[in-house]
């Protein structure tokens, strides 16, 4: 009983890593996506 409840917290820890895993990918694969608010973009402007 106690291996069920030890397997279903360890399960339950590791699926926001994959979904922050999941995430990141994307990011990589795509530079263009916006990542955080406007107000945290680098500026692109000239002088």
């Amino acid at each position: 009983m106690m291996w069920r409840v030890f397997c279903f917290i360890s399960l339950l820890a590791l699926l926001p890593g994959c979904a922050t895993l999941g995430k990141m990918a994307k990011v990589a694969a795509n530079p263009d996506i916006q990542v955080g608010s406007n107000d945290h973009q680098p500026f692109h402007g000239g002088v």
